[in-house]
C-alpha cells in the first residue's frame, strides 16, 4: 500500500492551521470550560496528570458531539497554554510588559521537550 507523502512528515511552518492543529475559539471556551469540571471533580491525591487530560479529552469530545477532529494531544497542549495566555493578558493590564517579554523569551529558548514537566 502506497504512504500518502504527508503522512509522517513534520508539519511546515508555512502549512496552514488545521482543527488538528488550531482548535477554534470555540473549542477554546469549550476546553476551558471542560478544564473547570474536570479539575473540580474528586481525584486521588496520587492520581497522575494523563488521568486528567484523559477526562477532559472525553469529556471535550462529549460535547463537541461525540466527534470532533482535535486530538487528545491538542486538547491537552491547548489547555497548557491556557494559564500562560492569562498570565499575559494580566501582566499586559497591569503594564508588566517588561518582565513578560523576558519570561515569553525564556520560555520560548526551552525548546517543547523541556515544557510542561
Amino acid at each position: 500500500m502506497e504512504r500518502h507523502p504527508s503522512e509522517g512528515a513534520a508539519p511546515s511552518r508555512d502549512a496552514a492551521p488545521t482543527p488538528e492543529t488550531e482548535p477554534s475559539t470555540e473549542g477554546s471556551v469549550i476546553s476551558l470550560s471542560v478544564w473547570r469540571q474536570e479539575f473540580e471533580k474528586p481525584r486521588d491525591s496520587g492520581e497522575p496528570t494523563a488521568f486528567l487530560n484523559t477526562a477532559i479529552y472525553n469529556t471535550f469530545k462529549a460535547l463537541c458531539g461525540g466527534v470532533t477532529e482535535c486530538s487528545e494531544k491538542v486538547v491537552t497542549d491547548k489547555k497548557n497554554t491556557l494559564p500562560i495566555a492569562y498570565k499575559f493578558m494580566v501582566g499586559i493590564n497591569n503594564n508588566r510588559f517588561t518582565k513578560l517579554v523576558l519570561a515569553l523569551e525564556i520560555f520560548a529558548s526551552s525548546g517543547p521537550s523541556n515544557r510542561w514537566k
